[in-house]
């Protein structure tokens, strides 16, 4: 069986940590800041990165199908992405 050929992402230099999720990815880099990439996003394209400076410094990050929640190194929490469900702990949307 042949393997895909792995694509560097660019703008990640030595991440923490990686979380992968169905429809886009996150790392977590050294410095604890958070990029994201992929689906989760609203853009299908792979290689379409965003950072969230609002999150500040990241201690840990999970990943689902369309929504992330991150544990921020203050000790708060905070989630983005689709709330069809109540993933966001508010009525649905």
């Amino acid at each position: 069986m042949a393997y895909p050929t792995p694509t560097i992402i660019p703008g990640i230099d030595r991440p923490a940590s990686i979380f992968l999720g169905r429809r886009g990815s996150c790392a977590l880099a050294a410095e604890r800041s958070l990029r994201c990439w992929g689906g989760i996003l609203g853009d299908e394209s792979p290689v379409a990165m965003r950072d969230f400076p609002e999150y500040g410094r990241v201690s840990s990050i999970s990943v689902a199908s369309s929504h992330w929640c991150v544990l921020r190194c203050n000790g708060s929490v905070a989630c983005a992405g689709s709330n069809g469900s109540g993933q966001m702990g508010t009525e649905p949307h």
